[in-house]
């Protein structure tokens, strides 16, 4: 097989040279690759749109589209009014209905987009999944999840979903379980990286509290008082680095140009975090592996 075309040649070559880049990376977890493309808001762009089109292998066909908002429904066709003796009450209850916001044009191409992608990986098989199928997504919908946290190991989402798959395989393949933790250990070793942003700390304390959760379950036969005290630490370390970039950028006043929706999300994830260190804490004090006046 020969390319002619050379425009045709170096798409082919910049594609392949892409794909090396990335198996590389995934190679060495502390490697951004030859491109820089892994680690990088580029990285972490594609990292998301993987990530958004993993919920159609999880559900059947159903895209992850946009959740129904009040533009949404104003972009739909109205609904023909009642008729008959369901008049009066579909009067009542449309006066009753709080009133639609107006939306731009351009919002209500967003949400058409939105709806056309539902519609385009609506599964329409009258007949049932087979084991085989079934097998295959779950596989090629493994397969993505990988790839897409080889772009962006920061990603806080990405990585509890990596941690929930290969814990769930592990209960049936126990020789994968220290893979479990070494994914735990990378993700709270990225936090502590010159270049972390908010995301990496918050998905270490997130590795962090996976740990500790296994090593406090009450089913474990014999409880390993160091390794709590080090994972303990670690969680405390990250919270703390979070802390660290938060005053920072308040400092330069950089996070104000962060997208509100954006601060509130990673201001939320912080205090669920600080919640359940809280939590686990107290349980500490309780097994008397720390004195009651220690924080993390």
């Amino acid at each position: 097989m020969s390319f002619s075309h050379p425009l045709l040649t170096l798409s082919v070559a910049g594609l392949l040279w892409i794909a090396g880049d990335q198996l590389a990376a995934r190679r060495d977890a502390g490697s951004c690759g030859l491109l820089g493309f892994p680690g990088s808001p580029y990285g972490s762009l594609a990292a998301r749109l993987v990530r958004d089109s993993l919920h159609s292998y999880w559900h059947g066909g159903e895209s992850a589209a946009q959740a129904q908002h009040p533009a949404a429904t104003a972009a739909t066709p109205p609904t023909p009014p009642a008729v008959g003796v369901f008049a009066r009450r579909a009067a009542a209850t449309t006066a009753a209905a709080a009133p639609v916001p107006e939306v731009t044009w351009l919002e209500a191409r967003v949400h058409a987009l939105a709806r056309l992608e539902k519609e385009r990986t609506r599964r329409n098989s009258p007949f049932p999944m087979t084991a085989a199928h079934q097998r295959y997504l779950d596989s090629s919908a493994f397969w993505r999840l990988r790839s897409a946290y080889a772009l962006d190991r920061s990603d806080t989402s990405l990585y509890e979903i990596l941690h929930f798959q290969l814990a769930a395989r592990a209960l049936q393949r126990p020789e994968l379980k220290p893979e479990v933790v070494r994914l735990a250990e990378q993700a709270i070793a990225m936090a502590d990286m010159p270049m972390a942003g908010f995301a990496a700390p918050l998905t270490g304390a997130g590795a962090a509290i996976n740990l500790l959760n296994d090593l406090l379950d009450p089913k474990q036969v014999r409880r390993d008082d160091a390794a709590i005290l080090k994972r303990w630490a670690q969680l405390g370390s990250c919270l703390r680095r979070y802390e660290e970039i938060l005053g920072q950028a308040q400092a330069e006043d950089w996070w104000q140009g962060i997208p509100e929706v954006r601060r509130e999300e990673v201001e939320s994830h912080a205090a669920f975090l600080g919640r359940i260190a809280a939590i686990i804490r107290q349980q500490l004090v309780v097994l008397q592996l720390l004195p009651a006046s220690e924080a993390p």
